[in-house]
């Protein structure tokens, strides 16, 4: 769930990247997300893998609860801060 999360944010911003990894890498670039927003979801994208190959990796309780924190940290921060932060702006600049 946490990683369908990650897929569907570089779904709608057209990354079109054809794998995960460098959807991340080119919302980074496109500044969509920063360093540090690219590192949780890249640890989601890690944690993904382990729960979507036939493995025999164990993700405990503790490190999902993380990970569905993050995953609503990375969702907050592209959706909702960031048209948050856009309209402040153009309210100070008017």
């Amino acid at each position: 769930m946490c990683g369908r999360v990650i897929e569907s944010i570089c779904k709608d911003h057209n990354t079109k990247s054809g794998n995960l990894l460098n959807g991340l890498k080119i919302l980074l670039e496109k500044q969509i997300i920063d360093k540090k927003i690219y590192d949780w979801a890249d640890a989601l994208r890690l944690h993904r893998n382990i729960g979507a190959h036939a493995n025999e990796e164990v993700i405990i309780k503790e490190d999902a609860r993380d990970l569905l924190d993050f995953s609503f940290a990375i969702c907050n921060y592209v959706y909702i801060l960031t048209l948050k932060f856009k309209s402040f702006m153009a309210r100070k600049q008017s």
